[in-house]
């Protein structure tokens, strides 16, 4: 009798667990359960800080935009336009890199919006440094450009 027992517990046991498979392994909610992980995963990708910046600046990059590391934000083309182009602290290094016959705005773009106006030369913030950049800018070109080395 204690055997017939033992099987007839094993083979309720052996249902309970095919049971338990088909209630919470079918296949619909084996999708179900895929995609609520994958979800949860983006979303602690997108708000986990350097994955977002990474994003970020990949797609500010993309966009011919400039970034900048020191505030961490996308400083864009237009900038010049809406007079928010912003200095870098790697001014100096940039204004070295740069050659006289660009637009004005090409300027701003990379040095940032002047600090102070006299006629046709315009200073700049120097990044780091405390010293200033200049450049003589006519008619929308740079004619000259002092980056104070």
């Amino acid at each position: 009798m204690l055997e017939g027992e033992i099987q007839t517990v094993l083979r309720k046991g052996w249902v309970g667990l095919n049971v338990f498979r088909c209630l919470f392994f079918s296949k619909s909610k084996l999708k179900l359960l895929v995609i609520i992980v994958f979800a949860i995963s983006a979303i602690a990708v997108f708000y986990w800080q350097p994955a977002n910046r990474l994003f970020l600046q990949g797609a500010c990059l993309y966009s011919d935009g400039k970034w900048a590391s020191n505030g961490d934000y996308c400083i864009h083309r237009q900038c010049a336009r809406d007079k928010s182009c912003k200095p870098s602290y790697r001014n100096i290094a940039i204004c070295e890199s740069l050659q006289t016959g660009i637009a004005q705005n090409e300027l701003y773009f990379h040095l940032g919006m002047p600090v102070l106006k006299s006629g046709d030369t315009y200073y700049f913030a120097g990044g780091g440094a405390a010293q200033s950049l200049k450049a003589v800018i006519e008619n929308g070109v740079v004619i000259e450009l002092d980056c104070g080395a």
